[in-house]
This record gives structure tokens, C-alpha cells and sequence, in this order.
């Protein structure tokens, strides 16, 4: 997750099945600045929402065939929905409506007619809170995952120490176990070429690939014989799915003699969401700390 950065206007959701009030609103927050996008229903709004991911919803309450309470609650319920300040407008100012607007997960309320200077102030007001809450939570998520992958770093060089029981096989499916996880993989994969060795680490549900069909395309993966892309899909190498079951992958090579054997790590995941830059980067770095590590030992 990428801290954002405000390289274009916020952009509002205007939601209202009135034509006419959906000019108005747009008017109103184009002079003020904002970029607008209108929905005429609760289906258009959802639609809209997923594409664009605007700074803020307004609402319509009343609404035919889905209220502005349900869509507003459909919208909490989207995997980018959960922050978004959404303000329902609406005529009804019974305490009934607006305990239900606020169940719904409405950040705000406001009545018709419209007051337009409140309104004006209260969107400039959720806009700026929606945007320092998505700042921290980056910020946030950021931090965390780099306290999660320094754990990796710590746990592979771990295995240049020997540390009693605990076989160098153990502490490589430490490693992996806990790279998988900070990389939100489903299934990590070892091959030490100069061993002919195959270790695989996954998480439940997920099919145990074939060791030789596995080992076999790592290896052919990191000797030319497909890609030298980090990152790779399906599509482009079709082992990853047909033999680790995954939609996005990532192999980097290694040296694991010190000698010139070459091996290669990888880490796949089912959905089709590639990794970022940063998470490239950071594969390629383990690829190059476990030719180190395997190298000393």
C-alpha cells in the first residue's frame, strides 16, 4: 500500500435519483472545487464507487428500488468502503431516520432544503478527515510491513548459525513461512540446485504442488528457459498455474553454492492482484541474502 499522495481534486459521488438536485450538488462542489460523478440509483452508486474510489459519497435517502440506508450499508461493506465518508441527504429528520442512517454507516447527515454554506463546510470537513485517515492507515500498513520483513531478513540469517536441533532445512522453512506471509502468498517455494533439493511452504487449502513438477519449472524459470522477469502471471508461465495453482508469481534466482549451482525462490497467490514495486524489490533482496547465506555456510 502506497501513502497517497493529492495529485488531482477529491472527487464526490453525487448519488440522486432527481436530476435537478444532482445538477445543484454538482455545481456547488465544483465551485468548490472538487471533481464530481453522479449515480442515479444505488446500483449506479456502487458501480461508480468501485471504479473511481471517490473522497466522498453524498446520498440520497430516498431513493426507488434501493434507499440511500441500503445502498449506504452495501457500500460499507466493499473492501475500499470501510473509510470513505459518505453524508446521506435527505428530507426525513425523524429520530427513527437518522438512527437508521447512522446504523447504516453514514459518516454525517443533513436534512432539505439544503443549507448550502453547512453543507459546503461539512463536506470540506469529511473530505480532509477521509484523507488523513487514509494517510495513516498507509503509513501505518507501511510500518508494519516493514517490521514484518525485517523479521524475514532476521530469521534468514539465522541460518548461517547453527542452532542445535533446529536443521538449516527447518530455519529455510522459517524463512519462507514468514516471507509468505508478509507478502500475502499463498504458497512459497525453495530450490537449492547444488542439494537437488525442493522446499515448499503453503497456506491451508492450498494443494501441495508436485515436487519434481515444481523443482523442475523453478529450475528452468531461473536458467532461462522461460522468463527472466521477477514477476510473472499465469499466462506468461503457465506452470505457476498449472502446477502451483496460482494467478501470480514471483522467482528470483540464487546462488545456494557459492560455486555457481543455482537455485531459485518463489512465492505464488490464487487472486489475480500482482505485487507492488516494493514487494519486488524486497523478493529480489531475499533471493540475494539467501545466495549469500547458503554460500557461507
Amino acid at each position: 500500500m502506497s501513502i497517497p499522495r493529492a495529485s488531482r481534486p477529491p472527487t464526490v459521488l453525487i448519488v440522486d435519483d432527481d436530476r435537478a438536485t444532482q445538477a445543484l450538488l454538482s455545481l456547488a462542489m465544483e465551485e468548490e472545487g472538487y471533481e464530481t460523478v453522479g449515480a442515479q440509483n444505488g446500483e449506479q452508486a456502487i458501480e461508480e464507487f468501485n471504479r473511481l474510489l471517490p473522497n466522498l459519497v453524498l446520498l440520497d435517502a430516498m431513493m426507488p428500488e434501493m434507499d440511500g440506508f441500503t445502498c449506504c450499508e452495501r457500500l460499507r461493506s466493499l473492501p475500499e468502503g470501510k473509510t470513505i465518508p459518505i453524508l446521506i441527504i435527505t428530507v426525513l429528520d425523524d429520530q427513527e431516520s437518522v438512527d437508521r442512517a447512522f446504523a447504516a454507516g453514514t459518516t454525517d447527515y443533513i436534512t432539505k432544503p439544503i443549507y448550502w454554506p453547512v453543507l459546503c463546510q461539512r463536506v470540506r470537513r469529511l473530505v480532509q478527515a477521509g484523507e488523513t485517515e487514509r494517510y495513516l492507515t498507509a503509513v501505518t500498513y507501511n510500518l508494519q510491513q516493514a517490521d514484518a520483513w525485517e523479521r524475514v531478513v532476521t530469521a534468514a540469517l539465522g541460518c548461517t548459525k547453527n542452532s542445535g536441533a533446529t536443521t538449516v532445512t527447518d530455519q529455510l522453512l522459517g524463512v519462507l513461512a514468514i516471507a509468505r506471509e508478509t507478502l500475502g502468498g499463498d504458497r512459497a517455494g525453495l530450490w537449492l540446485g547444488a542439494s537437488q533439493t525442493w522446499l515448499e511452504c503453503q497456506t491451508d487449502g492450498v494443494a501441495t504442488a508436485g515436487e519434481t513438477e515444481a523443482k523442475n519449472a523453478v529450475e528452468q524459470y531461473v536458467q532461462g528457459g522461460t522468463s527472466q522477469e521477477l514477476m510473472v502471471n499465469a499466462e506468461a508461465w503457465p506452470p505457476l498455474g498449472r502446477v502451483f495453482q496460482c494467478a501470480w508469481g514471483m522467482v528470483a534466482p540464487l546462488d545456494d553454492g557459492g560455486n555457481g549451482s543455482m537455485g531459485g525462490v518463489m512465492v505464488g497467490r490464487s487472486r489475480d492482484e500482482p505485487w507492488s514495486e516494493q514487494d519486488q524489490q524486497r523478493w529480489q533482496q531475499l533471493g540475494q541474502l539467501l545466495s549469500l547465506v547458503l554460500s557461507s555456510r
